[in-house]
């Protein structure tokens, strides 16, 4: 029975060991990864706001005799329309059209408007020409004072201006902008502003 105790304490601390190895071990790589979480797709028709998008396309459309012309907007929900005009007529019947939608037109050329700023295109048979507008935003306060862009000696819009933090949308281009804060003060100049077909321009407005 002596002799066996050695052996016996042997095994405990063999055990003992063991279960301390045990305890030690870190969790394989396998056992720790966390699984990748896919990224939701972008909502269809709007682009990415970092990324600009073509000007100026062309897709099949659907007519033997005529084809069409379609403005996009960068708003997913636009509040501004478009023309179509030919020898500086409309080209098609009823008012104008909200950004996003296309009109029908006989094949030939015409001048697209947005706001007082334009693009000429050429219509094809069975084609649908698709433009794209950039929008400008003014950020800033007072809420209550309004900007305006301006191309060459006129202003680029087609109704009242917007108030500060309300986007417009423009033909892509180089815009001079002002802020109107009021009737005793002279509007104050933003300098240039790049718009670009797809994305947001966005400038700021501080009071002084």
């Amino acid at each position: 029975m002596r002799a066996s105790v050695p052996i016996l304490r042997v095994l405990l601390l063999t055990i003992a060991a063991a279960h301390a190895g045990c305890a030690g071990e870190q969790p394989t790589e396998e056992a720790s990864a966390v699984p990748e979480i896919p990224r939701s797709a972008e909502p269809s028709g709007v682009p990415d706001a970092s990324e600009a998008v073509e000007a100026e396309g062309m897709v099949a459309y659907e007519s033997e005799t005529n084809g069409a012309v379609q403005v996009n907007s960068v708003s997913a929900n636009p509040v501004d329309y478009f023309d179509v005009l030919k020898d500086g007529e409309r080209a098609f019947a009823g008012n104008p059209r909200l950004l996003g939608g296309a009109v029908e037109v006989p094949p030939g050329t015409y001048v697209v408007d947005v706001n007082r700023t334009q693009r000429s295109v050429t219509v094809e048979t069975g084609h649908k020409t698709i433009l794209w507008t950039g929008d400008l935003v003014v950020r800033g306060e007072p809420e209550s004072a309004y900007w305006y862009p301006v191309q060459g000696e006129e202003r680029t819009l087609s109704a009242n201006p917007p108030l500060l933090n309300k986007a417009r949308a423009l033909f892509p281009g180089t815009y001079t902008v002002f802020v109107h804060t009021s009737v005793t003060v002279p509007d104050h100049d933003l300098g240039a502003a790049e718009v670009v077909a797809g994305t947001t321009t966005v400038l700021e407005h501080r009071l002084e």
